[in-house]
């Protein structure tokens, strides 16, 4: 093996060592677990530019217990007590009591009951549908 191809085999080899690491994000590390599992920025603070699905479109309930606008994410806690971190895009649905709704609205919506449809992806669980009603 020439110098040449023994360097491209080393970095290779490094980088898929690292690939894992690139995939925690650092709401995992502090322990809130996040559907889809594989989330979150790579080990320079960016968001990862490639996104892959990682499972089929899943529905949730629970209340919507905080809203992180800087980073567009919400996180619902099941009635069980489960954490859920969600990640809000531009094409997220947003419906209060039926009717379609923005952001700051939904941030108004603390505590409230809420439903979410969304599908597990690589660089987060990217809302497809957010319901909140109050009965």
């Amino acid at each position: 093996m020439t110098a040449t191809n023994e360097s491209t085999a080393l970095l290779l080899a490094f980088l898929v060592l690292l690939s894992p690491l690139s995939a925690i994000s650092p709401a995992e590390q502090e322990g809130i677990p996040r559907a889809g599992n594989l989330l979150g920025q790579n080990i320079f603070g960016h968001d990862n530019s490639v996104s892959r699905t990682l499972g089929k479109v899943e529905d949730i309930s629970g209340n919507l217990e905080s809203f992180d606008s800087r980073r567009r994410e919400i996180l619902i806690i099941t009635d069980e007590g489960i954490p859920y971190v969600f990640v809000l895009t531009q094409s997220s649905k947003i419906v209060i009591n039926g009717s379609a709704a923005n952001i700051s609205l939904l941030a108004a919506q603390m505590r409230q009951k809420a439903d979410v449809r969304f599908i597990p992806r690589s660089n987060g669980n990217l809302v497809l549908r957010i319901a909140v009603m109050h009965w």
